[in-house]
Order: structure tokens, then C-alpha cells, then sequence
């Protein structure tokens, strides 16, 4: 008992109890949690040691919302669910350059103001898919001027217009992707989006299969069932998703997630894979399909493929999209061999705006048109303009590519790949971006302006 009040007494003072904390913290960085007050509490002491306490003394702090809007706190199912869906795991969580990223543009004075900056290596794919979506809105959505027929020069939005696209787009995934549920008092189907904010505690008592991160522990949950409601609850919110500090990129992929939820998520894998992303935060072609279409198929291909090329049922079928994708998406990889390419189904390739995520080596960009016709009237694909920007910050200057389908390059005996070049050769005269243009538009002509082919 002497023991025990000696314990007592130190927990105590609290000038004790706040070094207490810092060396907790100091001990796990990555937890990052509030030290309960146990050791202040003498009979805690004295519990069986496979009884454990259900919540920290400290109650959940919801965040401050500046909307009328009542979320409630995250629990320990819901965060396993999130993080097995996200990682196939719930011990794993995103990596140090997801959690350092926040959505930002460039300058608007810049040489690409409509862009946003991609410098983290892991969420670049994430950040060129809502980038996508800011181009929707910039070009085809919140523009004043009626769409010209052969396009016009690429936005220069102000700051403010800059924020303004950051909120529709956001909305927009979001919306894009909610889930469906069915209204007892009205009786017809509702859309339900849930957006995560971080509070200031944690919510939920960490156990030994699970590991906090400093964030998904103290999230908060909103449940919005209009647009006009989510607009306002995003813009009063924006400060979260951007602001130096915030973990915004992880804020938006946890609410992408819930408000699709797990449980749809899972099932439009359909047993192919277990994760969106893979164990080092990268992503997989799932979470770019769950982005560009609205759902996490895990292939290219158009619909589902129950039979292999010889006939024969496979034992799990592999889905691709089923609709038309409002975004598109392009594929190249120059270790594929020419009989043995991976095909890009009509349904990606040919989206409803013209605009495409291009994944070529391995590495993401996007390639953009600012006319809207380009893929609706077939006579504007004879000459065309196409922007192609990767987010990364050595693209000082925005890149346009002239191309001209009347022409047939390979009819250039300099630019002819032959079977005896090499591949610093077919690089040479076909730059791995020019092959992946080939893929939607074949043998066109393509040219650079005067700027440097990236290769």
C-alpha cells in the first residue's frame, strides 16, 4: 500500500503528470495519445491484468465545424474496417509522405495555375485524380463562356477561383461515390456521403491488433444528405483538407472510403485483391477505377471476364468497369511485349469528358482537352490540341501537344520503329507518352511545339 500511495501522490501534481505525458510521447511517437489517468486513480492499480480499460478518462473532442451539422465519434470497428479495405490490414496506415500531404495550389501567377501541387511520390496518383476533377469544374462546369468548338487556351482561375474549383471537386467525388440508403419516414432512397474531421482526442481505446497514427483514432464522422448541406459543410471545412499541418489527403481518402463503405468496396473487388492500396501506400488499379468511374474494379477491360482466351470458366471472374467512365484513363508500359499489351477497354478510353489519367512506366500524369466536343464529335479528332501535366514540381511550364489524325506517323521513315532498335532507339523515335496517345488515337502525328519529349 506504501507503494501505491507513493504512486498516487506523483500522479498527482500535475507539473508530474504533464512530464509523464512528454515522455510517453517521447517513448511512441507514433501513437500520439493523451496518457489516461490511471496511475492517479490507486485502486486501477490493483485490476486483473487481462481487464482493461473501455475509454480513456479523457472524453472525445469533436473538431470545430462552424456548421449545425452533428457528427459522432469514430469507434474500433469502423477504423479496423476503414484501414482493412485501405491496406488489407489494421495494423498498417499511410506512409510519412501521405501524412505530410495537403491539397495546394500553384501560384496563381504561375506558368500552370490550374494545378496542384503532387510533390508526395505516394499520394501523386490520388492528387492527379482530384486534379481531374478541378479541371471538370474549371473547364466545363464553372466556366462563363459557352464551350468552344476547338477548345481555348488552359485556365488561369484566380485564387479565389482556385478554392471554389478545390470545393466542387470535392463534392463532386464525394457525392459521386456515396452510398444509397433507404428512408423509413419518407420511404424512398436517399444518397449518404460522411465526411471524417479530426478532433482532439482520441475516440476509442487502441488495442494490441490495432495501431493509431494520430489521426484515425480521433475522427469524427458527419452524415450529409444533400449537396447544397455538403458544399456549405465543405467550404466552412476546407481549412482541414489545406491548410499547412493537416493531414488532408488522408482526411479525403478516409471519407472516399466510409462514404462508398467498406462493405461495397469489398465487394466490387470481388475477391481479386484484398486492399485499394498496396502495403507502402501506393495505389492499385482498383482505387484509380473507384476515383475515375466510381467503382474499385480491379481491371481495364470492359464488364467482366468469366472465360480465359481458350474457353475455359475461370474460377474467379475478373471485373472491369461496366459503364462509361466520366474520366478516362491510359496505359503504357514498355517491358509488355507487343503481343502481350495491356489493353485499355473503350469504356476508360473513351471517356465522357476528355480528360485522362496515363500511367506510362509506371509513373502517373494527365493529358486534358479544352474542348469538350473532342469526344462527342468525331470531326474534332482530325487536329486537336491535348495538355499534359504530371504535378510534379520540375514542370515549370504547361506542355501541349498538337495532335493530327490525318496524318500517319509511321509514313516518317525517321520516326519508323524498326525490329532491330533497341529500346533507347524506339524511345528516341517514339517517346514512351507519344505509344501511350497511340493507344486512343493510332498512328497519329504528334507534335511538341518545340518542347522537349518526355520520355
Amino acid at each position: 500500500m506504501g507503494d501505491m500511495k507513493t504512486v498516487q501522490h506523483v500522479f498527482l501534481n500535475k507539473e508530474e503528470s504533464r512530464r509523464a505525458e512528454k515522455l510517453a510521447d517521447a517513448l511512441d511517437p507514433h501513437a500520439r495519445l493523451t496518457l489516461p489517468e490511471l496511475y492517479a486513480n490507486p485502486r486501477a492499480e490493483t485490476l486483473p491484468k487481462n481487464q482493461h480499460i473501455s475509454q480513456y478518462n479523457v472524453t472525445p473532442a469533436p473538431p470545430n465545424t462552424r456548421t449545425k451539422v452533428q457528427g459522432k465519434p469514430i469507434d474500433l470497428e469502423t477504423a479496423k474496417a476503414v484501414r482493412r479495405i485501405l491496406f488489407g490490414d489494421a495494423t498498417h496506415f499511410f506512409t510519412k509522405d501521405w501524412q505530410r500531404y495537403r491539397f495546394h495550389f500553384r501560384d496563381p501567377a504561375s506558368a500552370i495555375p490550374y494545378g496542384l501541387n503532387c510533390d508526395s511520390a505516394g499520394a501523386r496518383a490520388f492528387c492527379l485524380c482530384m486534379q481531374c476533377y478541378i479541371l471538370k469544374h474549371l473547364l466545363f462546369v464553372d466556366a462563363e463562356d459557352e464551350d468552344k468548338p476547338f477548345g481555348r487556351a488552359p485556365p488561369e482561375p484566380t485564387s479565389a477561383e482556385q478554392t471554389t474549383a478545390l470545393i466542387n471537386a470535392i463534392c463532386d467525388i464525394l457525392w459521386k461515390l456515396s452510398h444509397t440508403i433507404h428512408s423509413e419516414d419518407d420511404n424512398i432512397e436517399k444518397k449518404q456521403v460522411i465526411v471524417s474531421l479530426p478532433g482532439d482526442s482520441p475516440c476509442f481505446e487502441t488495442l494490441g491488433n490495432f495501431l493509431a497514427d494520430g489521426l484515425i483514432e480521433k475522427l469524427w464522422l458527419f452524415t450529409i444528405v444533400t449537396q447544397d448541406e455538403l458544399r456549405k459543410f465543405i467550404k466552412r471545412n476546407l481549412h482541414f483538407f489545406c491548410d499547412e499541418g493537416e493531414q488532408g489527403g488522408i482526411l479525403l481518402m478516409y471519407s472516399i472510403v466510409l462514404s462508398h463503405t467498406p462493405e461495397t468496396i469489398h465487394s466490387e473487388l470481388a475477391q481479386c485483391q484484398r486492399s485499394i492500396l498496396t502495403e507502402n501506400s501506393r495505389p492499385t488499379q482498383a482505387f484509380i477505377n473507384l476515383l475515375l468511374s466510381g467503382a474499385a474494379s480491379c481491371f481495364v477491360h470492359n464488364g467482366v471476364i468469366k472465360y480465359d482466351k481458350h474457353g475455359r470458366e475461370l474460377e474467379i471472374p475478373l471485373p472491369g468497369p461496366r459503364k462509361r467512365s466520366e474520366i478516362g484513363f491510359l496505359f503504357f508500359d514498355k517491358t509488355e511485349g507487343d503481343d502481350n499489351r495491356t489493353t485499355v477497354g473503350c469504356m476508360l478510353r473513351t471517356p465522357l469528358l476528355p480528360i485522362w489519367i496515363t500511367q506510362v512506366n509506371g509513373s502517373y500524369g494527365l493529358i486534358f482537352c479544352t474542348s469538350r466536343n473532342l469526344v462527342a464529335d468525331w470531326k474534332i479528332e482530325r487536329f486537336f490540341t491535348i495538355n499534359y501535366f504530371t504535378g510534379h514540381y520540375t514542370q515549370v511550364k504547361a506542355t501541349s501537344i498538337s495532335v493530327d489524325t490525318r496524318r500517319r506517323a509511321f509514313l516518317d521513315p525517321s520516326r519508323e520503329i524498326s525490329y532491330w532498335d533497341d529500346e533507347e532507339e524506339k524511345e528516341k523515335k517514339q517517346p514512351s507518352l507519344e505509344r501511350t496517345i497511340g493507344t486512343k488515337w493510332p498512328e497519329a502525328l504528334l507534335n511538341w511545339n518545340g518542347e522537349t519529349p518526355y520520355y
